[in-house]
């Protein structure tokens, strides 16, 4: 019973930020496996949804000519 309260505790957190969880990228990221190529697309619409961490990659032009699929930038979006 508690896990189900604090698995319903973590949900509804995630729903009151309007948050984004990706579950299990970075272990096929960061290896190359297949779906790791799908990733950078993902992150780069999220990161476009939210201004206040689009505005911290800085550059010229749209989110993805700015973060592209750079590892490391890929990485820092994990952070906010």
């Amino acid at each position: 019973m508690k896990s189900v309260n604090n698995l319903t505790s973590i949900i509804n957190e995630i729903r009151v930020n309007n948050a984004v969880v990706v579950i299990g990228a970075g272990v096929s990221f960061e290896p190359g496996m297949p779906l790791g190529n799908q990733l950078a697309p993902i992150v780069w619409e999220v990161v476009s949804s939210f201004p206040s961490i689009d505005q911290k990659f800085k550059g010229i032009g749209s989110t993805k000519s700015r973060i592209g699929e750079d590892f490391v930038k890929s990485k820092g979006v994990f952070i906010y």
